[in-house]
């Protein structure tokens, strides 16, 4: 009877040992994002634009960074003392940012809605804040 498995005996302790190892392997391809799901990172959309190599993009701001959004504040102060029309040069001399730091900041603010670019009849670029004018348009009419 001993002859008979002979040739078959080797595998009475290497296959189980061998699927326990391909199960384990399984379990792991299965569940290796399993204890990422619960950190506050995963469910937001730049750590998935960042594993991906694409650009990153802060979902809850505009601006990325603290400094950003403070300029974005004292622009926004700036606006409503010049009745809600500014040049990059008054944003220039206000936040003291460079001039390429400032345009940045400014581009990523229009929208179009809030923010919008002109143009003047003097050639002149004009940042426009429809909110704050429409203000001060009801202000006079009062």
């Amino acid at each position: 009877m001993g002859f008979f498995w002979f040739p078959f005996g080797i595998f009475t302790w290497i296959l189980p040992v061998l699927f326990v190892a391909l199960g384990v392997k399984l379990l792991r391809y299965l569940f290796h994002n399993f204890s990422r799901r619960f950190d506050d990172d995963y469910y937001r959309t730049d750590y998935y634009l960042d594993r991906n190599n694409r650009e990153l993009e802060d979902v809850y701001s505009v601006f990325s960074t603290k400094k950003e959004r403070e300029v974005e504040f004292q622009i926004f102060k700036l606006a409503y003392k010049r009745r809600g029309r500014i040049t990059l040069s008054d944003i220039v001399i206000e936040t003291g940012l460079s001039m390429k730091e400032a345009e940045s900041i400014i581009e990523k603010m229009i929208d179009g809605m809030r923010v919008r670019m002109e143009v003047g009849d003097d050639g002149i670029i004009y940042y426009e804040f429809p909110e704050i004018i429409a203000r001060f348009e009801e202000d006079g009419k009062a």
